[in-house]
């Protein structure tokens, strides 16, 4: 327990300080992407910028490939890590291909993410919410979401609200302000975004964090045995390091686990053969692959480290690896929960505390 409280605090550390940096990135993103020319507006027609092509495979397509190599290096972690950044890469790439609107005199077409086209009248729309971020269409039982960065957005909503003031007598589309019944009660704006980011995030953290300590669970069906005459060795503080001629990596062997140590070293002096039972590790941040021994005794059959040991041993580092990622996904799961709480009752905690989780421009609630 005495190393696994330091690695549970840099956890939580790095769940803030990842929180604080993902906030900073976005709001550089936003604001020299803003900057960029944007692309030119085609008639009758709403499309999602081509910075959000690039962003998506500029971020998607290396994550990707680092996710392949840090697979077959045996990183569960990183490659968990890399992967959702290609798949949030992949996403954004392709919905910045498929998502978009075509419109003329009878109605629209609005084209999902997927790739699915749907078509609408302009009379069909029973309602609209927001003006200046995302804007939603509710045409009957559907709603279609136009992005608030989409270009040809603003064209395209003035030309629809023409539309439907000439097939309704002059009427305007009916607003949609609050609709009481969604998450945060009417109080945010794009509110799909916020439950993305505080429910469904989360959720996928808790499984993949329940994936990673399962898969890294202690398997001794895994184990591999040799027999093996060490040529050279090194003893550290916690552990010794044992090398063996033509093997590139070494063996480490927890020295608090051992029996007879000083019969071990003699041994070895001697140029013995060593019975090993060993877990195989690529990777773990070191230049070279090494192998855990899990059990080892010498020919004539002294046993200096028995095989409930060595389980204890991999029970011990798997403990430590489940608090730093339980402690993480508690974090942002606690984290996720007070922003819900925050966003469902902005009045009673003021514009500092509802800061802490939203952007001011995004909260549609008004203080006093």
């Amino acid at each position: 327990m005495d190393r696994v409280l330091p690695r549970v605090l840099i956890g939580l550390l790095a769940a803030v300080l990842l929180r604080v940096l993902a906030e900073l990135l976005f709001g550089v993103l936003r604001i020299g992407l803003s900057k960029l020319p944007r692309r030119k507006e085609k008639p009758n027609t709403v499309e999602l910028p081509r910075w959000m092509l690039v962003l998506g495979l500029g971020v998607g397509v290396p994550a990707l490939v680092l996710s392949v190599i840090l697979l077959r290096r045996g990183e569960n972690v990183g490659f968990a890590v890399c992967m959702a950044f290609a798949i949030l890469g992949g996403s954004l790439a392709f919905g910045a291909i498929n998502q978009r609107v075509t419109y003329d005199e009878d109605g629209f077409t609005a084209r999902s993410v997927f790739g699915i086209s749907r078509w609408y009248p302009y009379d069909a729309i029973n309602g609209i919410q927001g003006k200046t971020r995302d804007v939603k269409l509710f045409v009957g039982k559907r709603t279609v979401r136009i992005d608030e960065a989409a270009v040809g957005k603003d064209s395209f909503i003035a030309f629809a609200k023409k539309q439907y003031r000439q097939q309704h007598g002059g009427s305007s589309i009916p607003a949609v302000r609050s609709a009481g019944d969604d998450l945060f009660r009417g109080n945010l704006e794009n509110t799909e975004g916020f439950v993305f980011a505080y429910v469904v995030l989360p959720i996928i953290f808790l499984v993949a964090f329940s994936f990673l300590i399962y898969a890294a669970r202690p398997k001794p069906a895994e184990w591999e045995q040799s027999t093996v005459v060490f040529s050279a060795w090194s003893v550290g503080d916690e552990e010794i390091i044992l090398r063996e001629e033509g093997y590139e990596g070494y063996y480490r062997l927890e020295r608090k686990y051992l029996t007879g140590e000083e019969a071990l070293l003699d041994a070895l002096e001697r140029g013995e053969s060593f019975r090993v039972l060993f877990h195989s590790y690529v990777g773990k941040n070191r230049k070279d692959p090494f192998r855990s021994v899990m059990e080892m005794a010498d020919s004539g059959g002294q046993v200096y480290l028995s095989r409930e040991d060595g389980l204890r041993q991999e029970k011990s580092d798997w403990l430590k690896l489940a608090a730093v990622l339980g402690a993480m996904a508690l974090f942002y799961v606690l984290f996720s929960a007070c922003a819900i709480v925050v966003g469902r009752h902005p009045e009673r905690f003021g514009p500092r505390v509802v800061s802490l989780f939203f952007r001011k421009d995004y909260v549609r609630y008004k203080f006093e």
